[in-house]
């Protein structure tokens, strides 16, 4: 193997190493499903443990007639009912942080919603 193609590799190995679970890493899949009245607006917060690197995959609500979804993601404001990061976007910073849902209900009746965020957590190094 030439030092070139040596190169090469040793960065796609790390960019996998960034970019996927590691042996010790945490999976989660955490949600719930909740009723929203017409008219009024739910918010769900979830914190994320500063002392882990977290990494989302996904978040996820059903879609409804009628209703608005705002993801708000490392201070970020996402519009729609799905954001997903195909690598695994680092979600954590060094103090605690949040990843918050909020779901509007302009609909005229009462909807039934689920909703998840989806990834996984690798533990600091040093902590």
């Amino acid at each position: 193997m030439n030092e070139v193609l040596e190169k090469k590799l040793e960065k796609l190995i790390d960019a996998m190493r960034e970019n996927q679970p590691g042996l010790g890493a945490d999976k989660f899949n955490v949600g719930d499903s909740d009723d929203i009245a017409t008219g009024t607006a739910l918010t769900v917060s979830w914190i994320l443990n500063p002392q882990w690197i977290t990494h989302l995959l996904k978040a996820y609500a059903d879609k409804r007639t009628n209703c608005t979804y705002k993801w708000i993601i490392n201070g970020k404001l996402r519009e729609y009912n799905e954001v997903e990061f195909h690598k695994g976007k680092v979600v954590s910073g060094e103090t605690v942080q949040t990843v918050t849902l909020i779901i509007a209900n302009a609909s005229g009746s009462t909807v039934t919603v689920d909703y998840f965020i989806m990834g996984w957590g690798d533990r600091r190094e040093g902590i």
